[in-house]
């Protein structure tokens, strides 16, 4: 197996933090993200669930434009309207806490 098909571990980590997430069939954060399986998970998406892939989308490469690729960059006050006082939001203050850049 190609090793960066393997799912990243601190992203993994993160990603299970995120039940929302499992709703809309992301299993796992491989080191080569399938950005074209990120886009098709992405589109028909709730507005918690779009939050949490742009979440995670901006931790993976904060520099980089995720505009360009099809989603929204992260925004905080929207993805917190959406999620309220939920495991989602404490997902986001323990990376606060703890933050990391794969």
């Amino acid at each position: 197996m190609n090793p960066h098909t393997q799912p990243h571990p601190e992203m993994a980590a993160l990603l299970a933090q995120f039940p929302v997430i499992h709703k809309v069939k992301l299993d796992y954060w491989p080191y080569d993200v399938d950005l074209e399986h990120l886009r098709d998970v992405y589109g028909p998406s709730s507005s918690g669930e779009r939050a949490a892939i742009e979440f995670l989308l901006s931790v993976w490469d904060h520099s980089h434009d995720w505009s360009k690729d099809g989603f929204r960059n992260f925004n905080l006050a929207g993805a917190l309207g959406s999620w309220g006082s939920s495991s989602s939001t404490e997902a986001v203050i323990a990376w606060m806490k703890k933050p990391f850049h794969p």
